[in-house]
Parts: C-alpha cells; structure tokens; sequence
C-alpha cells in the first residue's frame, strides 16, 4: 500500500490567492521561487492547484515574498502584514 503524504487543509483557494498576489506585484513565477528559496516546479504546482504547503519553511518564505500570513494564504482570512512607513 502506497500513503501518500497528507496535505494541509485549506479552504480550496489558496492557488487563486497566491496566484493573485503573484500578479498584483508584478512577479514571474520563477521570481516568487527565487525569491522564496523553493523549486520553481513546488510553486507551480502550488499555484495550478496540485498540491498546498504543509505548515513550515516554505510555506513562511512565501509569505514573506507576498507580506502576508498562514492564515491569509490557507484560508483567507484577511489578516495581512503591512511595513511600518
């Protein structure tokens, strides 16, 4: 018997959202990998929908690409963090 690994539960968007952040600062996806430290192959699958994060690393680099939280990415609560000006 084959397990496959668990993933994160999430409200089903979470590839809409990162998606959309991705647009709305004007990355490439190979950008947002880079700049979060993950293969570019992870984030595609990420963004198409394929599969979600688990909770650690990777799932923090991206948010601090994208400046926002867990919460935000996984289930859209609208918590986000913002720079002090």
């Amino acid at each position: 018997m084959v397990r496959r690994a668990s993933t994160t539960r999430h409200d089903g968007r979470f590839a809409v959202r990162i998606k959309r952040l991705r647009l709305q600062q004007a990355f490439t996806q190979l950008e947002v990998a880079e700049l979060a430290e993950i293969p570019v192959g992870t984030y595609r699958d990420w963004e198409y929908g394929r599969s979600v994060p688990n909770p650690g690393p990777r799932l923090r680099a991206l948010c601090g690409v994208f400046r926002t939280t867990p919460l935000f990415l996984l289930y859209g609560e609208e918590e986000e963090l913002h720079a002090d000006h």
